[in-house]
């Protein structure tokens, strides 16, 4: 297997379905992972934020298997960023995450 590691890279992209096309060529597999909940860094290059949802669609557009995609970030640094969610019961399930790890394979 061909591997790429491909972190805190795509929301830099101007075509980040292009980058994925283009790394389908040459590897096999991605891991990455990628900022949700974060501040913007590296101005001005610095375009997008996905959601899960939004990495799934763009990796099947894109000629990608995803294989998991896993939500990372510390809770209390969430509740910090955002105090009125304190205010709220919420499942795990329902903090916004700081960020996304993901494995990808190709479609052959």
């Amino acid at each position: 297997w061909h591997t790429v590691v491909c972190s805190e890279v795509l929301e830099h992209t101007y075509d980040p379905k292009l980058v994925l096309t283009n790394l389908s060529k040459v590897a096999d597999c991605l891991i990455g992972t990628v900022p949700f909940l974060i501040g913007i860094h590296d101005a001005p290059e610095d375009y997008w934020r996905f959601t899960e949802f939004g990495l799934s669609y763009l990796f099947k557009q894109s000629s990608w298997r995803m294989i998991r995609i896993q939500r990372f970030g510390a809770p209390y640094r969430t509740i910090l960023r955002q105090p009125w969610r304190l205010a709220f019961r919420h499942s795990q399930s329902e903090r916004i995450p700081e960020g996304y790890g993901f494995v990808a394979i190709k479609i052959k």
